[in-house]
């Protein structure tokens, strides 16, 4: 099924200029028809590769149909709205579509090249999946590799929230041994959990005791824009 949506429709949508109602149709939409879902993602994409390469300029500032937004405020919405869209399409920065399977339970991005050559990733979980979470660390272990081959050391950021948090949590995580020997290996990778996640799970009585060295951040959107404001690259697992 192909859904026939104006593209007029489609740059308000990830512009974040759409009202809650017509959000909501839009993901129903994306849900239903995968052709929709690749279109919006295209135009996410070269959206992004815009705002990076006039990183340096003034941010012009954007017509909402009800206000005018900060152009930052939009960056997170755009931010927040991918974050959102990744996950329901099971993380497209890391697998694509097609064939290329490689052992680790993950297939290599067809962005690869471009991470590699970007130096500066950041992997994000938010399964608490035990394949997910192999997945992530071996993600992280494979782009560390290439980085001891490299002349630029590669820095990688495990970002981890919702019931991925559960990668980072000491009495939990499945990984605790395999994480200390990635720390101890890799000095250029950090381990981040998202204060959100944690203050959830206290909110329902659970104490969260997070594995050493692991650093917090306010939440996982406000690390994804910062590091996308910064140039990096950005793959959910």
């Amino acid at each position: 099924m192909t859904h026939e949506i104006s593209d007029e429709l489609l740059n308000a949508f990830v512009d974040h200029q759409l009202d809650t109602v017509e959000i909501g149709r839009m993901i129903a939409a994306m849900e239903e028809d995968p052709a929709l879902e690749a279109r919006i993602f295209e135009l996410w994409r070269v959206k992004a590769m815009v705002q990076h390469a006039f990183r340096d300029e003034k941010p012009p500032r954007v017509e909402s149909r009800t206000t005018r937004w900060p152009a930052f405020r939009m960056e997170h919405a755009v931010a927040t709205l991918l974050l959102v869209v990744v996950s329901a399409a099971g993380g497209w920065f890391a697998r694509p579509p097609g064939d290329g399977n490689v052992p680790g339970g993950f297939q290599l991005s067809a962005r690869s090249a471009s991470v590699v050559e970007n130096q500066k990733v950041v992997l994000h979980v938010d399964s608490a999946d035990p394949a997910k979470l192999k997945t992530v660390l071996d993600r992280a272990e494979l782009l560390l590799s290439d980085a001891g081959r490299s002349p630029h050391a590669v820095q990688v950021e495990v970002l981890a929230n919702k019931d991925g948090l559960d990668l980072l949590r000491a009495d939990v995580s499945p990984y605790a041994s395999r994480i200390r020997g990635m720390q101890q290996a890799h000095r250029n990778l950090r381990f981040i959990a998202c204060e959100n996640a944690i203050e959830s799970l206290n909110n329902k009585g659970v104490v969260v005791q997070l594995l050493p060295g692991t650093a917090i951040a306010p939440t996982a959107v406000d690390q994804v824009v910062m590091r996308l404001r910064q140039g990096w690259e950005y793959v959910k697992v």
